[in-house]
């Protein structure tokens, strides 16, 4: 069906068109005093083809081209009548062995009798048809289709490889299609280069990180997902201190990882209907509640079937279940065995707003929290924001009602016009607010040794490429996106204040400028300038960082 929707489609599309070309390839044209016009005419007045639309006439002071001429008596080709008369009617046949009767089926109830309806108006008598004799249309015809049988020819050759460039059209789009049904390569390559820290004092600093992964279809109705992850050196991963079971080898004292290569996803998707629709993943994979404050695992992937129903038997709330991470290596390295992880969001949403409750029933190792959520689209503005509160710590002390650990985060788009694109954000933790799985903890490596792990500075990319929120302290800031000479900038600014934190934060304010430029497709170079301000009278020095990454994605 497809594939005679196409070819019906460029047909007309070259008849529209025909005049165009067809002067450029043939000069001539037919004079509107030619005698094919009255010729014409008379099959327009008899049926038999039409003219032009709306009018149905060729009758004009516009000479037209032989093209469509020939484009208009084409259709003479499949008039019956063309043929000649019907012969005599041959012999009757045979008649063949009656067949056995059928059963015979019951009456049916008789329906009612209708009302009968007024009789209409009588309407006026319309004026006779034009008389044409079959043989006059045939003679019309014969003089037609010899004085354009040329033309004619042309256009069964154009429509004769208009079909042929329609199917050769069709077994590709048909190969593309098999092909996307295959799995396929994905990941990217992220490579940094630059000087952090002192910018003239021992500064310089490279980094390399990348994934690489199959993805694609494996049955009709199953996904399925498998990366691994890279990075140049184990000892830069600073967000993933966890550590194998005890006894099973001497892991690097930062990070617990044996490699600086390690899985990272491995997953299988599919949908069901059973008691609701719902989306299912299957195994190592990613996922956040709202903004992330109780569950998100962006620092690694855990292990665990993930249920998604987005609309809960076919209402307005939607149900996501995390459930999994049971005898795994954090847990136990935080001091539990067989350790398990659960999680569970119930939001109801609308158009323009929704809000949610989220709960962390077992986080790594005893941790226990819940939060509410909302977003709202206000004046095509985005808004968001969460509220949490830490129940049971990881060891599994709960802290007094009194004084229960929170942490809340709100952005808002401020402004939107053209390439301008304004989004405020606030964060406000205490400083004993500590879920492990969640977004004050995401993934960052190390990129400058020496101030980084100091305990006096953020570490850059904990705060350039990662949520502004830390725990004891404050955030107000901004992110701000616009386009110079076509080169997409990023602006990013917050001020810290360490309310929480005793003797506070020796930073005050961060800001870090970004901007990206297409190279080729599939890569894209990145040039960075941050700055981080420190407090009067503290004793180190405001540090800079200039970074230039080139970002390889396939």
């Amino acid at each position: 069906m497809r594939k005679y929707l196409i070819v019906g489609c460029v047909v007309l599309l070259a008849a529209y068109t025909m005049p165009v070309w067809a002067a450029d390839s043939v000069a001539e044209t037919v004079p509107p005093d030619h005698w094919a016009y009255d010729a014409v005419q008379k099959l327009v007045d008899a049926g038999i083809i039409i003219g032009y639309p709306k009018t149905n006439d060729f009758k004009g002071d516009r000479a037209l081209t032989r093209y469509e001429f020939a484009m208009a008596i084409s259709r003479l080709m499949d008039w019956p009548g063309l043929k000649g008369d019907a012969g005599p009617k041959g012999p009757q046949g045979d008649p063949g062995q009656a067949g056995a009767p059928g059963q015979k089926g019951d009456r049916g109830d008789p329906g009612p009798k209708g009302e009968t309806g007024a009789a209409g108006a009588k309407g006026e008598t319309g004026p006779p048809g034009p008389k044409v004799s079959d043989d006059e249309v045939r003679a019309i015809c014969a003089k037609l289709l010899d004085e354009f049988k040329k033309e004619l020819a042309d256009l069964q050759d154009k429509q004769d490889e208009l079909a042929e460039d329609v199917d050769e059209l069709d077994k590709r789009i048909a190969a593309v299609e098999e092909a996307m049904k295959r799995p396929k390569v994905t990941g990217w390559v992220d490579y940094r280069i630059g000087l952090a820290g002192d910018l003239w004092d021992n500064a310089e600093f490279d980094a390399l990180t990348a994934k690489i992964g199959i993805e694609g279809q494996v049955t009709d109705a199953l996904k399925g997902k498998v990366s691994l992850k890279m990075v140049d050196d184990v000892t830069r991963v600073a967000a993933l201190p966890f550590s194998p079971r005890a006894g099973a080898g001497a892991p690097h004292p930062l990070t617990g990882l044996f490699d600086n290569i390690w899985l990272d996803e491995a997953n299988l998707t599919f949908s069901t209907d059973w008691w609701t629709q719902a989306n299912w993943a299957v195994g190592r994979q990613y996922f956040c509640h709202g903004l992330g404050l109780i569950a998100n695992d962006d620092r690694r992937a855990i292990q665990g079937v993930h249920m998604s129903a987005p609309e809960l038997w076919g209402s307005d709330l939607s149900l996501d279940v995390m459930v999994g991470m049971a005898d795994y290596d954090d847990g136990i390295a935080l001091g539990a065995t067989n350790d398990g992880y659960g999680a569970a969001r119930l939001a109801f949403n609308q158009p323009k707003w929704g809000i949610a409750g989220n709960w962390l029933a077992t986080g790594a190792a005893q941790e226990e929290a819940w939060s509410g959520d909302m977003w709202a689209n206000v004046f095509d503005r985005k808004i968001a924001f969460e509220y949490a509160q830490l129940l049971q710590r990881m060891d599994g002390t709960r802290p007094p009602s009194a004084n229960q650990p929170v942490s809340w985060m709100g952005t808002a788009e401020v402004l939107k016009a053209g390439d301008l694109q304004i989004r405020g954000l606030v964060s406000h933790t205490t400083a004993d607010y500590n879920v492990y799985y969640s977004t004050l903890n995401p993934y960052w490596e190390v990129i400058d040794y020496n101030s980084d792990l100091s305990g006096i500075y953020v570490p850059w990319e904990r705060w350039l490429r990662s949520p502004l929120i830390f725990p004891g302290l404050q955030l107000v800031g901004a992110i701000v996106d616009f386009d110079v000479w076509n080169w997409p900038v990023e602006v990013r600014y917050a001020n810290v204040d360490g309310f929480d934190i005793p003797g506070g934060c020796p930073v005050s304010n961060v800001i870090g400028v970004t901007t990206t430029k297409k190279i080729v497709d599939g890569l894209n170079l990145n040039l960075t300038y941050a700055r981080e301000m420190l407090h009067e009278g503290t004793p180190a020095d405001d540090i800079d960082l200039v970074q230039a990454a080139a970002v390889v994605e396939f």
